[in-house]
């Protein structure tokens, strides 16, 4: 034990520091083989080898549901030592969601779903339930105390930052504390995240002694439990610097021989050891870390959001059919990871995860559709929580859904192949992220200008995909909704005497948009026309690009790059990796431009999703109209 002095009145206290060493590793649900495998080689194997070869030191695991999944498929003679580990009570195995969930977006019912889940995995191979909690992100709400308690949950860690958020000092910050809600209790302990990615393992002992030593202890009186000052040590997040994986299980072997040292005061342990002592506690409640904003940053995450909530309606309507309800039910929680609210995995070239994300909430919608009882239909709902009801067309092969700004499609599935054209994120403002959102423009802007400025572009243009557009017609019968744009009479707005009628009808396998655009000035006006459409094909590689136009009856490929084709009838698309052939056409023939947008995919390009934007030149009269229409065609066959 080692002696402290309380500065100012020089009172000698005995303390014991507590030390967790904690390992978590998490591979998003549907990231590919090769990200998984590489993630045991450069994470999991050296620090679970040099562990192994070091008894005396205990240490704390989380790994996500998938990671287990893939452990017990790919290397059962791993997930064997790690049972060996637990048998010895080298290590002690922490509880969590199954799929790293967005804990704080989620229901009472899916949060528990998930724990549980993932605590019948530990149960079943490691022989004990868990009794600790991963948070990920350390995303915390003020009523999680209850919630954890109820899955049976006594303590969790939290990032050091939470701490200071909740008003500890620094000097108090590394000890167990307890929270409350509800009269539902749970220690938490503190993540030392400064620490551990900063650290150099040949002195990390002194290291531990002079972060702890830096703050006043309170003096504990005579006969009172024991304070413990504890911390949870990740050791990953400094390891992750090394460049490989004899690196890495070298720092891992250095670490580990200096914490199997007998050393006075500082202990490695685990909670459950800890928590077997009496001891004192201090208590303190935790403020949100307010996940919600998320939701304001990104528009893709938002309609993420609430697709997830109408599902979880759907699916919690589901009657009689105990099995179809739990398979719908498991299938929604794969797409709460995260890491489907965030850019990360995209940014990391997961774009498997993106796709699988919308895969399950199509498999989960498909089976809460009654086989020979659903009928199409065309449902009103806020679907984004803005005070604005969306609209989707619900139909056999497609569903849509489309948001009063700028009259466009926000989400387009084609069922039978689980796949949402629209499933790419839309940061902030950014472009992309719906499609028919509509531009009208001078004659004189090119397409280089266009792609170059985009939203930022200057002069004469309307960004028609930016307003409000009205509701003047529901047709449920047909399966269309009709709706106008604004009318403004500015003379600084371009184009603002144009008003903008679109109906959108969803056939058996087709959408059809129909235009109506109307000049309601006194005097004439000349413009070009287009609509942004944007389909994602998120990780089809570019060695074939998917793109075919048909002139004269004649079907020409496309090159991979930016260009304005002419003359154009139809637009032909192969969607390579769902196997789709998506046909673009409407008028006679029309001129397009053509933007493929694709990124860096560890070394390999793919395409993140391609922009098409058919072109109307138009003069209009006053109070003249002109009429035309689009239309996307979905089909397994190639026409």
């Amino acid at each position: 034990m080692i002696e402290y002095e309380e500065p100012g009145d020089q009172t000698s206290m005995k303390e014991a520091i507590k030390v967790f060493v904690c390992s978590h590793n998490h591979v998003p649900y549907g990231a590919s083989h090769d990200i998984y495998e590489n993630n045991y080689i450069q994470n999991i194997k050296p620090f679970i080898t040099a562990l192994y070869r070091y008894p005396r030191v205990p240490a704390l695991l989380h790994y996500s549901g998938p990671v287990y999944e893939y452990l017990l498929q790919e290397h059962g003679e791993f997930f064997m030592l790690l049972e060996e580990l637990v048998n010895r009570k080298q290590v002690e195995i922490l509880g969590g969601g199954y799929y790293e969930p967005m804990f704080p977006l989620l229901s009472l019912t899916d949060r528990i779903g998930q724990i549980e889940k993932l605590t019948t995995f530990i149960r079943q191979h490691f022989g004990k339930r868990p009794r600790g909690c991963w948070i990920p992100r350390s995303m915390w709400e003020e009523d999680f105390p209850a919630f954890l308690n109820t899955c049976g949950m006594d303590y969790t860690i939290l990032d050091e930052e939470n701490f200071k958020a909740a008003g500890v000092s620094e000097g108090e910050l590394y000890y167990p504390y307890l929270t409350e809600d509800q009269g539902k209790v749970v220690w938490v302990y503190p993540v030392a995240s400064v620490l551990s990615s900063q650290f150099e393992p040949k002195n990390f002992r002194g290291q531990v002694s002079r972060i702890l030593t830096k703050g006043a202890f309170l003096e504990i009186k005579k006969g009172t439990p024991q304070e413990f000052k504890t911390l949870v040590f990740r050791p990953e997040l400094r390891a992750q610097a090394l460049p490989s994986e004899q690196d890495r299980e070298l720092f891992y072997a250095q670490l580990f021989a200096e914490l199997s040292e007998e050393h006075q005061g500082i202990e490695c342990t685990l909670p459950n050891r800890l928590q077997r002592l009496e001891q004192g506690f201090r208590k303190v409640y935790f403020p949100s870390t307010h996940a919600r904003k998320r939701l304001l940053q990104s528009k893709g995450a938002n309609y993420l959001y609430g697709k997830i909530v109408y599902l979880h309606t759907l699916v919690n309507q589901l009657r009689g059919d105990k099995s179809r309800k739990k398979s719908a039910r498991e299938e929604l929680w794969k797409a709460q990871g995260c890491d489907s609210f965030f850019s990360d995995a995209v940014n990391h070239g997961q774009w498997g995860v993106k796709r699988q994300v919308y895969r399950s909430l199509l498999e989960a919608e498909k089976i809460t559709r009654d086989r020979g009882v659903f009928l199409p239909s065309v449902v009103r709902m806020d679907f984004d929580f803005d005070g604005r009801d969306e609209y989707l067309l619900q139909g056999t092969d497609l569903n849509c859904y489309i948001h009063h700004r700028g009259a466009s499609v926000i989400e387009l599935d084609y069922i039978s192949r689980l796949k949402n054209y629209v499933e790419f994120f839309s940061e902030g403002e950014q472009e992309g992220g719906a499609l028919f959102k509509d531009v009208l423009f001078s004659p004189e802007l090119t397409l280089f200008h266009y792609k170059a400025q985009g939203r930022e572009c200057k002069g004469n243009i309307r960004w028609c995909g930016e307003e409000w557009y009205e509701n003047i017609e529901i047709d449920r019968v047909h399966q269309s909704v009709g709706l106008v744009s604004p009318l403004t009479i500015d003379d600084t707005y371009p184009y603002g005497e144009i008003r903008v009628y679109k109906k959108f009808e969803l056939k058996k396998n087709a959408l059809c948009v129909q235009y109506r655009l109307k000049n309601t000035a006194l005097s004439p006006k000349r413009f070009n026309f287009t609509t942004q459409i944007h389909l994602s094909f998120l990780g089809c590689g570019l060695n074939r690009f998917p793109v075919e136009v048909l002139r004269n009856g004649n079907k020409t490929p496309v090159l991979g790059h930016m260009e304005h084709l002419k003359d154009v009838e139809e637009v032909l698309i192969h969607d390579y990796k769902n196997d789709t052939f998506i046909t673009l056409g409407g008028p006679p023939s029309f001129d397009l431009w053509l933007i493929p947008h694709c990124q860096d995919e560890q070394g390999e390009d793919t395409y993140y999703y391609v922009s098409f934007l058919p072109l109307q030149q138009l003069i209009l009269a006053p109070e003249e109209e002109k009429e035309f229409s689009f239309f996307l065609k979905f089909s397994n066959q190639s026409t």
